[in-house]
């Protein structure tokens, strides 16, 4: 899921603050060729690009309506799918014309011409991944998602057919829908492929303390300066990056059924947005979805400023064995300790960068045992699984516009695993 946030602050619905505890999510389209989120998204953050009509919702009663949902999905400029958050989860909207504004969460999809299965398939796949992201925030269950025409015939919404118009076209319905909620909250079928990109909640206390969602990638960008010195050698910046990334996963695994992953404390890992760095962005990418493992599991690659000359096992900290946190001699860590002592020293780690030793034998050093695995494809890896596809499409596939089709999902994350899904039904 590509989920963003931009609250409407101005709409009367997010004024009037009205609480909500969400049992039910429906699901709604917009009833307009219009599949660009800034028709009803802004202002423009540099990824949704200019309403010039001034005809978005983020105004007190948009179109002369009071009307409010909780997030669309559509297109950015770029093409690309996501979603939008426009309401906090937890706040009544005003989107059913009925009783479902008090219990449930509304979401619209943006509508195109209705014949676009490619845009039809992006879509769908987003709304599916928001509705397990919120079904899983709220323990609600998949049978409780319904769209607005399922609404109106349960007696809670107003008399509208979406998005039952639109889902049979190409073939689904909402009984599917559900079911590939299902499917994925519950680990079969639907998942999200290993290709694909993590999302984390974040918990910023020191600013707005909101949870905000983002990839994981974007979150090591406020983490890395933060935990390590951007000045520090290179390999001790991509050391830095992979035991961050791996704990922030580790994180995201544990987490399941709370609020949030993380916070921006030290608690968890420091973050920072506003210490964005381009020497650690180039460790970040540089390691770009690489974790530790042990025995096949994510590694808890946890790690402090100094150890005094040793690292201190788990058990002697925390009273749990964990193979790859042992004591050992550190000669490369001179400062005096300054943290709880296991795992990776980062001054060891500047230390050993410094000798020559690359961010691989710094991990294996401080971590013995455990192996790297990469969880996403580095950049070079997609932009050639890109390329493979679009060859391929072009040249054997039966698509009328496959280059409208490849455009249509080049900057959508799922991309790859659409189009090899494509690929090899129409190769056959």
């Amino acid at each position: 899921m590509n989920l963003h946030k931009l609250l409407f602050t101005r709409n009367e619905c997010y004024i009037a603050g009205q609480p909500l505890n969400p049992t039910g999510i429906m699901v709604h389209s917009t009833g307009a060729n219009n599949p660009n989120l800034r028709r009803y998204v802004n202002p423009d953050d540099g990824l949704l690009g200019v309403n010039l009509n001034n005809n978005q919702w983020n105004q007190a009663r948009p179109d002369g309506r009071q009307v409010c949902v909780h997030a669309f999905i559509g297109k950015l400029k770029c093409g690309g799918i996501a979603t939008y958050q426009t309401l906090p989860w937890d706040m009544r909207g005003w989107h059913s014309g009925g009783k479902a504004n008090d219990t449930h969460i509304g979401f619209e999809i943006c509508e195109d011409a209705l014949t676009d299965s490619a845009y039809f398939a992006a879509v769908y796949q987003e709304a599916v991944e928001l509705c397990v992201f919120l079904c899983e925030l709220y323990s609600i269950a998949p049978e409780n998602v319904i769209c607005h025409s399922e609404g109106h015939k349960l007696g809670i919404a107003s008399n509208h057919a979406d998005v039952m118009h639109w889902f049979p076209i190409h073939g689904k319905n909402m009984d599917m829908f559900r079911a590939d909620v299902k499917r994925a909250i519950v680990g079969t079928g639907l998942s999200p492929s290993t290709d694909a990109e993590p999302t984390i909640r974040v918990l910023t206390t020191r600013t707005d303390n909101v949870v905000h969602i983002m990839s994981l990638e974007e979150y090591l960008r406020g983490v890395v300066p933060s935990e390590m010195p951007a000045s520090w050698r290179p390999e001790a910046l991509k050391a830095q990056a992979v035991a961050a990334r791996s704990y922030a996963l580790k994180k995201i695994e544990s987490s399941q059924g709370k609020p949030y992953d993380v916070d921006d404390t030290t608690k968890f890992q420091a973050y920072r947005a506003d210490r964005i760095d381009p020497r650690t962005d180039a460790a970040i990418e540089a390691t770009r979805g690489m974790i530790l493992t042990f025995n096949g599991k994510t590694a808890e690659t946890v790690y402090s400023a100094s150890n005094g000359g040793r690292t201190r096992a788990a058990k002697e900290v925390w009273g749990g064995y964990i193979q790859y946190l042992p004591a050992q001699e550190d000669t490369f860590n001179a400062q005096a300790k300054n943290g709880h002592g296991v795992g990776m020293s980062q001054h060891g780690a500047k230390a050993r960068a410094e000798a020559g030793h690359d961010f691989k034998a710094i991990l294996a050093f401080y971590y013995p045992g455990t192996e790297i695995e990469r969880i996403i494809p580095s950049s070079s890896q997609q932009q050639t699984s890109r390329a493979d596809y679009q060859a391929l499409i072009q040249s054997r596939c039966a698509f009328s516009d496959p280059t409208a089709v490849w455009a249509a999902l080049n900057a959508h994350k799922f991309a790859d695993e659409i189009y090899r899904k494509w690929a090899e039904s129409y190769t056959k």
